[in-house]
């Protein structure tokens, strides 16, 4: 193609210098020419391709036998690998923490923060086009999982050097005994796109379909997600082994099974001790009927039995067993805690099975299972998004072997005894009388209601003995309700069922607050929340899981103002909140923004400064309202030009953000209170936010004018405006940012343009507009200039462009004018102060006309030649 193209360059160029006179050379039969010259070049390639289809089939009947050896070998060398990979933590779940690489734990049906991670969601809705490429890394770090689930099943039939003759082989899913299931989910409106940045772009939006696919032992799931006219819906289609086959690798389709009797099959997988429990309990003719079994291994039963031994012991006569973990029969002897949750024996049994055929393709996850135990128990199913294959738990056992065919039903193996669960984990934790303390402040809060109702909960319940390690002034707000209690009480309540068995490595998930905790398994097998042992673990209800621990966790929203500056150390700003007699007013305000300036911005304040402030209640208690606004606002909530109502009567301190980029989608890299750089943003505490600023706020001095008016040092500058008769302008205007030269800087310019300034009232008021700023720029804000981007040229009131620079030394330029003081702010805006007037309109029409020629250079059309 590139060839053709040049030759037609020169036969343009030989043609025009020939003086042809014709307009266009390449007329209707030389294109009738070409076109039947490609239709020839095809027909002739087709024939080539058809005389070569035999040659490959042939060929490919004598290689097939040695593809496919090498591909099994293959397969198995990727399977290994993939055994291997799959213990590390890094490859178990499906989406990666972008901030310090933990797992996020998810489930098929996760509320909150992990589900919308989860999601892919483009174009975007926030202030770039690329603005989810972080997203993006998130399913590229996935990536290595979904290649592991394809390679681990491989067996380089897939990869087929004959497809490209047509001779394409089937996918394993295509072939016989091979059942199909599709599920629509119900459909949802799609969030609107519209322009929260404030960058320009508005409402986007655009019909798009993301499919993914993934193989597990016996299946091949594909999800697809439709978004269309403004509405989301989800597909997923699902090709698994008909029941009584199984998929073998190397083979298409699913070969079948050679079924047994349910007992002959659980003998089988090894599960001899369950046999002998049914067998003692006579219930071994359960097995007669058509039941799906859970059968824990001889392991779990063994496990099982040690507990129930230790357990009648102490408590002789009862008829209880719990299975719960090790160290139970410690704990039951010192009575810290009491389970009132004791099943039978036979019930515990019978939860193992239920009525009918259901294959790990059925489970759904939070689905309820009917067992046959007595009194409604039941089994809870939670799937888990783990890699290469998903983890599927039956009331929190997980299930190790699935899909293990037999004439009358199907056996899973499970790596611990199932206790059936009967009610809800409110119930759990209202009835025990080792959570007394924690179930009255749910009470109050209003929590145990929902903790009672349907849904999919993970509890971390602390007993009595915790409660009363906590602080006096904690343990009083949480257990009266009030202050910021629902905060300590929702970090223990997860919205989504979490079972022990599923921590290895370090993982997060969300809490009802929606913020992240971490959880982990230590090297000694034991599981941590936020690094505090869970001293039991899965306790089961209808709607979610318990795990108990020893102490409290109080999240940094439960901090009192106070508590949070004397951990980051900030002892001068407490002793002005305690001379202002303000400590407790502090503690206690709620939907609060407080600006708190560093040490080092209070130690570079005058001493005098200070002890007048001190010496004087009504202007410190002032000095400090004026560091706080109102409402709460978090990084999230920035905006430019944000204005928030301080604790000052009609004062306002202006928020602004800088260095958004449209490309990468960054909301800002700087953010500035009245100018004031926040360098340390969002620490939550109770009722409000604070975030620290390296200098002091102090309110405005008025407006540009009065500022620039009240220094006293601009007196040519002021001149100059009040003939220009722009003072008014000045005045009025919001949201500007005045570049105002000194006296010296009238100085260093021409005689001739001096006496232009003081002559035409035109030229004058260009020169004003050119130094004021159509946007509030801090110092802060002014940005080093990179090779891809350039940020510093910035639009004035004249309608020039000046070039607001930080060079690599640091240093601030406009233009060639140095800024040599900063951050005189106005109430409508801010003052800088340069040592040059920025250059008259003679350097615009030299920027302007290089402009014009770039334009005519992208603007040329090579096809206008051949007109």
């Amino acid at each position: 193609m590139v060839v053709l193209m040049c030759w037609l360059v020169l036969v343009a160029g030989a043609q025009a210098g020939l003086g042809h006179r014709e307009k266009r050379f390449l007329d209707g039969r030389w294109w009738e020419q070409f076109h039947s010259g490609v239709e020839r070049l095809g027909h002739e390639s087709r024939k080539d391709m058809d005389s070569l289809s035999g040659w490959a089939q042939q060929v490919e009947e004598e290689m097939r036998p040695a593809i496919d050896r090498f591909g099994k070998e293959v397969g198995g060398l990727v399977t290994g690998l993939m055994d291997t990979i799959e213990d590390s933590p890094l490859f178990e779940h499906a989406i990666m923490n972008r901030e310090d690489g933990s797992a996020i734990i998810t489930g098929d049906h996760s509320i909150g923060l992990a589900a919308a991670e989860d999601n892919l969601s483009l174009p975007s809705s926030g202030p770039g086009i690329l603005s989810h490429m972080e997203r993006f890394g998130d399913h590229f770090e996935r990536f290595g999982g979904h290649m592991g689930s394809e390679l681990g099943g491989l067996d380089m039939q897939s990869f087929d050097p004959f497809s490209i003759f047509g001779m394409v082989r089937k996918k394993w899913y295509q072939g016989d005994n091979v059942c199909t299931e599709r599920e629509v989910v119900e459909e949802e409106d799609a969030p609107e796109r519209i322009n929260v940045n404030n960058n320009g772009f508005g409402v986007f939006q655009m019909n798009m379909q993301v499919s993914q696919c993934r193989d597990d032992d016996n299946t091949h799931e594909c999800t697809t997600t439709i978004t269309e006219g403004g509405v989301k819906k989800t597909i997923i289609l699902r090709y698994f082994c008909c029941h009584g086959h199984k998929r073998e690798v190397g083979q298409i389709g699913c070969a079948e099974v050679d079924m047994k009797p349910l007992e002959d099959t659980v003998r089988d997988l090894g599960g001899l001790e369950f046999l002998v429990l049914l067998d003692e309990t006579n219930m071994l003719d359960k097995l007669k009927e058509n039941m799906t079994l859970f059968v824990p291994t001889n392991d779990a039963i063994e496990d099982f039995h040690r507990d129930l031994v230790e357990l009648n012991t102490i408590d002789s006569g009862e008829d209880v067993a719990y299975g719960i973990d090790e160290g139970l029969t410690s704990r039951r002897r010192k009575r810290d805690l009491t389970i009132t949750e004791a099943p039978r024996l036979q019930d515990i049994i019978l939860a193992h099975m239920t009525k009918g055929f259901v294959s790990a393709t059925d489970m759904e996850d939070e689905g309820l299972m009917e067992t046959e135990a007595s009194e409604n128990g039941k089994i809870r199913i939670n799937v888990y998004n783990t890699y290469p294959k998903k983890v599927i738990m039956a009331n929190c056992a997980k299930i190790t072997s699935r899909n293990n065919f037999a004439t009358n039903g199907i056996v899973h193996m499970v790596d611990k005894v199932i206790v059936p669960a009967k009610h809800t984990v409110g119930q759990i934790i209202s009835q025990d009388l080792g959570f007394e303390k924690f179930s009255e402040a749910l009470e109050k809060s209003g929590l145990m209601k929902q903790l009672s109702e349907e849904g999919q909960f993970t509890v971390f319940a602390p007993s009595d003995k915790a409660m009363d390690k906590l602080d006096n002034d904690i343990r009083e707000r949480l257990m009266s309700g009030s202050g910021c209690a629902a905060d300590i009480l929702k970090n223990h309540i997860l919205p989504n069922v979490i079972c022990s068995g599923i921590i290895e490595g370090k993982a997060k998930t969300n809490n009802l607050q929606d913020k992240y905790i971490t959880m982990e398994r230590d090297e000694e097998g034991d599981v941590l929340v936020e690094g505090m042992k869970l001293k039991m673990k899965d306790i089961v209800g209808t709607n979610g899981v318990i795990h108990v621990i020893e102490d409290v966790l109080v999240p940094e929203s439960a901090r009192t103002v106070v508590d949070a500056l004397k951990t980051r150390k900030m002892k001068t700003i407490l002793e002005l909140f305690d001379s202002a007699k303000l400590t407790e007013a502090v503690s206690d305000m709620s939907n609060m923004t407080l600006f708190v300036p560093t040490e080092k911005a209070l130690a570079e304040l005058p001493d005098t400064f200070i002890e007048e402030l001190k010496s004087d209640s009504q202007k410190l208690k002032e000095f400090l309202m004026y560091h706080m606004a109102t409402p709460r606002k978090c990084k999230c909530d920035f905006e430019n030009n944000l204005m928030l109502q301080s604790g000052m009567e009609n004062q306002k301190i202006r928020v602004n953000t800088y260095g958004a980029s449209l490309m990468f989608g960054d909301r800002f890299k700087v953010a500035t209170a009245q100018c004031a750089k926040i360098v340390n943003l969002d620490d939550e505490v109770c009722g409000g936010m604070i975030h620290t600023v390296d200098k002091v706020l102090l309110p405005p001095a008025g407006d540009i004018m009065d500022v620039v008016t009240n220094s006293g040092k601009y007196s040519k500058f002021m001149e100059l405006v009040d003939f220009s008769g722009l003072k008014e302008e000045l005045e009025s205007e919001t949201g500007k940012t005045l570049l105002v030269p000194t006296d010296s800087a009238f100085e260093k310019i021409d005689e001739e343009i001096a006496k232009k300034l003081a002559e035409d009232k035109e030229f004058a008021q260009k020169v004003v507009r050119k130094h004021l700023l159509k946007e509030v720029l801090c110092c802060s804000g002014i940005q080093r200039n990179n090779l891809l981007f350039n940020n510093s040229r910035k639009r004035s009131s004249s309608g020039d462009l000046v070039a607001v620079r930080r060079s690599n030394s640091g240093h601030l330029y406009a233009d060639k004018a140095e800024i040599s003081k900063c951050d005189m702010i106005a109430s409508n805006g801010v003052v800088h102060q340069i040592e040059s007037l920025l250059a008259t309109s003679a350097v615009t029409n030299t920027a302007q006309e290089r402009i014009d020629t770039f334009t005519d250079i992208f603007n040329f059309n090579p096809f206008k030649l051949f007109e």
